[in-house]
């Protein structure tokens, strides 16, 4: 293993293992000549895409629409967290936040959702993007937990989808509403 001091750093290893990596769900096994000290960790994050469209919000239809976000770490889990700049606005108009956990045609309401079925997380499951439940998304910019894993996820890595839904009341404002979206993956290590 590692030893050190203010004046050196030493490392050494005792007996003879078949060197490689062996990985199951729950662990990972770095075995052979300093093969532990090679495991920098690592996080990556992806989105299938940056732009949700929402299409045109007519009184009739919940629009709805989704993508992916993957997040590779090879020592310990992670968090993503999603916080907003504001509501879904078109000018000096928005749409309200869902306060019930439904998106119901002829009403004023967006949210999303995600796929990711741990506990503990701010954003309702709905791993089909259907009828909900959808959660408000990080409103007043307060940063919300939409995925997460306890432990590493290696290579492939762990994949979920975010779902959004909105839908217009008669008397809300026609016209072009956007938002932005900001996701933060943080590893834990």
């Amino acid at each position: 293993g590692a030893k050190s001091s203010a004046n050196y750093r030493l490392t050494d290893t005792g007996g003879g293992f078949a060197p490689g990596i062996g990985t199951s769900s729950n662990y990972r096994n770095c075995s052979g000549f300093q093969c532990v000290i090679a495991e920098v960790p690592k996080i990556t994050f992806s989105l299938s895409t940056n732009v949700i469209n929402l299409w045109t919000l007519t009184t009739g239809l919940v629009n709805t629409n989704s993508h992916t976000m993957t997040v590779i770490t090879n020592v310990g889990g992670y968090n993503v967290t999603v916080v907003e700049d504001g509501n879904l606005r078109n000018g000096a108009h928005d749409i309200n936040d869902v306060s019930d956990g439904a998106v119901n045609a002829g009403s004023e309401e967006y949210g999303l959702a995600t796929s990711d079925i741990d506990s503990g997380l701010d954003i309702a499951l709905d791993a089909n993007c259907g009828s909900g439940p959808y959660s408000a998304t990080g409103v007043n910019a307060s940063p919300k937990k939409i995925a997460k894993a306890t432990g590493p996820t290696y290579s492939s890595g762990e994949t979920n989808t975010i779902c959004y839904a909105a839908s217009i009341a008669t008397d809300t404002a026609s016209g072009s509403y956007n938002q932005v979206l900001t996701y933060i993956a943080t590893g834990n290590f």
